[in-house]
């Protein structure tokens, strides 16, 4: 070997001593989601959210990709709202993504669970409801037999403007995802409906179907996303509406066919409070516009002034109730309707008929 060759290897060996390490024992690594890090600083929120974050699961579906002209593999959120010891078997909430207009209903669909020695596992799809984005999906194990000293997340309130939260998710490899921030007082997105909230944070692009939890590591809502908007479902929402098709195999809702907004105060020239409801849309072939019911009416129904349109959501459900209850064949409310610009106010009757928001998927 010459001096040349003999120099030239030299050069390689001091080089490869002198080029950045790429790992060392004492080196934070990279975060795989700096986003998480920043929402979740505190130890007790760590705490918090590890409880809950034990029952968040990753959800995949076979869809159609319109650009690509082929089927992929979409993920999604969903977690663990029960466990029915006896007949081993969990249910899981998540969102309506995984039968979209652009995936089949009687696609699999599979859960991913940190804890199942055999995930994914074959969910079966019990319930889809559109008008609510939820779906419910049913899997063959009893959380308590895989991890004993597990205990499901306690559901909470209402969520309230205002309100911090936090948001987990958990992509395809399960690494967990956590998002912080307020409920926001904003116009509802046309991507939402009335009972929706809007939160300011973005969801990672698998969030949507995660649990929203409060600063006391209770659920109080799952996450749902849309044209870069992020926002809520109550949980208290979700539960009634597993509780009314668990019961009676469907979800009856009263057909108002109206769109409202919170009010939260109105000066009259008398100076006195107008509370309700804004009607920020009204179809014009319903009940209500036959009424004269329009587009910025100010409205109540049964004396319900002021109330979060979360907890509005509820009152309609709990007549959806009754009807499969027996109670009711028609949906009958006491309005009191206010024309701001015009200082008028009338009460009228409304009465209409049940429509149902969910569609049976177990046959």
């Amino acid at each position: 070997m010459d001096d040349f060759q003999e120099w030239a290897q030299e050069y390689e060996r001091v080089k490869k001593l002198n080029a950045p390490l790429e790992s060392l024992p004492t080196q934070i690594k990279r975060c795989k989601d700096p986003a998480t890090r920043a929402a979740v600083v505190a130890p007790d929120d760590k705490r918090m959210l590890l409880r809950v974050a034990d029952f968040v699961v990753s959800v995949s579906y076979s869809c159609f990709d319109l650009y690509r002209d082929q089927d992929v593999t979409e993920y999604c959120t969903g977690f663990i709202i029960s466990s029915d010891k006896i007949n081993k078997k969990a249910r899981i909430l998540t969102c309506d993504d995984i039968v979209s207009s652009e995936a089949d209903a009687n696609s699999k669909v599979f859960i991913h669970w940190q804890y199942m020695p055999d995930s994914p596992i074959e969910g079966k799809l019990l319930f889809v409801s559109i008008h609510y984005q939820i779906a419910l999906l049913e899997i063959p194990v009893d959380v308590h037999s895989v991890m004993p000293q597990l205990e499901i997340p306690s559901f909470g309130s209402y969520p309230n403007y205002g309100q911090e939260v936090f948001t987990l998710a958990r992509d395809k490899d399960l690494f967990l995802m956590a998002r912080r921030g307020t409920i926001m007082r904003a116009q509802q997105g046309l991507m939402f409906r009335s009972h929706n909230i809007l939160v300011d944070y973005g969801l990672p692009d698998c969030g949507a179907g995660g649990p929203v939890v409060d600063r006391s590591g209770d659920v109080v809502g799952m996450s749902l996303h849309g044209s870069g908007i992020s926002a809520i479902l109550s949980i208290s929402t979700a539960i009634s509406c597993i509780d009314m098709w668990t019961n009676f195999g469907r979800i009856a809702r009263p057909l108002l066919e109206m769109r409202f907004k919170n009010v939260e105060l109105l000066d009259e020239p008398s100076g006195s409070r107008l509370g309700g409801f804004i009607v920020d849309r009204v179809d014009i072939d319903s009940t209500a516009w036959e009424l004269g019911i329009r587009r910025g009416n100010v409205i109540s129904f049964n004396g319900h002034c002021s109330t979060p349109l979360p907890e509005f959501e509820d009152f309609l459900l709990s007549y959806g109730l009754a009807h499969l209850q027996g109670k009711h064949r028609v949906a009958d409310f006491k309005l009191k309707v206010c024309d701001h610009d015009e200082d008028v106010k009338r009460h009228i009757n409304l009465c209409v008929p049940f429509s149902d928001v969910s569609e049976d998927l177990t046959d």
